[in-house]
């Protein structure tokens, strides 16, 4: 970048923070976004995508009313609180504002038979749960993390052990391969190993689940990728990963990483692993 033309020089060369600053905080998801591309994480941490685009707003909408579902709220109270928040997203036209109003009752009405299916081997323990713990530093001189987010849903499985639901939107669903090391469930795995589910004590964990209600199959209602129980030894492997992750958002230099996310990334011009993010010539 400092051969870049037409730049300007860089406005501090300090790092983000200094390990006697206190914890690093990560979200379980930040975590999942550092691991794949520490970049895009700095660059959309600090305005480089928009949070409010439609289909942000429209995910959100998704989460709200399925935690509705999931409260026995009656489905006509839900269709009708659909039907009112809908009005305020502007989709541009008619027919796909109702194309995109379809699709998300479709969702609800997948969320609901995966929910319905489920029931003999999960119990709901509850919804929209807070994570918050600190991890301690794995070796003198680097920083402790902390561990703060929020659980779409937690569940029990049959053995009384917490299963972590996380519920996307994503019409393409990760492969079962990519479920079973993601990072972001692992990390909640992780939460529930250090007792840091709210209301829920230091336990090993049951595993986890990815939901996709925009996929649905005739077996459980929605398209789920499924992450084994974590064990002890594997809980400490994710551990050193959550430190990794945060030791990544010092900075001053933040590696660029070519990954499957580049072709909907929203910072790729931004990018000097690509193309589009290249010098610029005279």
């Amino acid at each position: 970048p400092d051969q870049w033309y037409g730049t300007a020089e860089p406005s501090t060369a300090a790092p983000m923070w200094q390990p006697e600053d206190g914890p690093v905080s990560l979200s379980p998801s930040t975590i999942e976004i550092l691991e794949t591309c520490p970049l895009r994480w700095v660059f959309e941490r600090h305005g480089g995508s928009d949070g409010d685009n439609t289909h942000a707003i429209a995910g959100t909408l998704v989460h709200t009313l399925v935690q509705a579902l999931a409260g026995r709220i009656p489905p006509d109270q839900v269709e009708k609180a659909l039907e009112n928040a809908w009005e305020s997203i502007d989709l541009g036209s008619q027919w796909y504002s109702r194309r995109e109003l379809n699709r998300t009752r479709e969702m609800l009405a997948t969320f609901t038979a995966w929910m319905n299916a489920t029931r003999g081997e999960l119990t709901e323990v509850g919804v929209e749960v807070a994570v918050e713990g600190v991890l301690e530093p794995r070796e003198e001189g680097a920083p402790a993390v902390k561990l703060r987010g929020r659980i779409d849903r937690l569940e029990r499985d049959t053995e009384g052990r917490p299963v972590v639901v996380d519920v996307k939107t994503a019409r393409n669903p990760v492969s079962n391969e990519a479920a079973q090391s993601h990072a972001q469930l692992a990390a909640y795995q992780v939460a529930a190993a250090e007792g840091a589910i709210a209301g829920e004590p230091a336990t090993q964990p049951g595993g986890a689940r990815l939901v996709f209600v925009a996929k649905s199959n005739k077996k459980d209602g929605a398209a789920q990728r499924v992450q084994p129980p974590l064990t002890a030894e594997a809980v400490e492997m994710w551990r050193d990963v959550i430190h990794n992750a945060a030791a990544a958002t010092q900075g001053p230099q933040y590696l660029a990483r070519v990954n499957d996310g580049c072709r909907h990334c929203p910072v790729r011009s931004s990018c000097p692993a690509h193309d589009e993010g290249r010098q610029v010539s005279n």
